[in-house]
């Protein structure tokens, strides 16, 4: 099973900059992007500018490379 974890940061994706948001199923990932431009007030281009998405196999962190 996929899971999606999600993380805010940085325009540059640093790594010292990532701040885990939560991680979800693939039928929950829009909800969750739709919630987070809500509360952060995040047009699409900020939602792909400051939250990237690691998608892993449930149980497999070693997908997420970050």
């Amino acid at each position: 099973m996929k899971a999606y974890v999600l993380f805010h940061c940085d325009v540059w994706k640093s790594y010292d900059s990532y701040r885990l948001i939560g991680v979800v199923s693939k039928t929950n990932l829009k909800k969750a992007l739709n919630k987070i431009k809500k509360e952060c007030n995040y047009n699409e281009e900020e939602l792909k500018a400051y939250v990237d998405i690691k998608e892993c196999d449930m149980n497999n962190l070693n997908d997420l490379n970050i």
